[in-house]
């Protein structure tokens, strides 16, 4: 029983920490935004680099707070600095903020 309970424990441990470890981060520049496909272009280390936005994808202003008009609101510009998280290699963005998050 305490064998089969450390097994399911260290199991749990290693996909956490391979779920863990395929969470990705760029910071760049807007170079375009595509709110019809949910799109967000991002230069990244002299990088065209595209991104997209899904129903789940959290946005944050400058401010830190959260916005509610995700892709659509101002913050959003071509020019400006973003942040963007995403899982894998998939580029499917789980958060965008405006600004370089520290």
């Amino acid at each position: 029983m305490v064998r089969s309970l450390v097994g399911a424990v260290l199991v749990l441990l290693m996909v956490a920490t391979v779920a863990v470890a395929q969470e990705n981060k760029d910071t760049g520049k807007i170079k375009k935004v595509n709110v019809k496909d949910s799109t967000i272009l991002v230069t990244v280390k002299n990088l065209d680099l595209e991104y997209l936005t899904t129903d789940e994808t959290k946005f944050f202003g400058a401010d830190k707070k959260p916005l509610t008009d995700g892709l659509k609101n101002p913050y959003f510009k071509a020019g400006a600095t973003v942040t963007i998280t995403y899982k894998g290699e998939t580029r499917i963005a789980r958060e965008v903020w405006c600004g370089e998050k520290k």
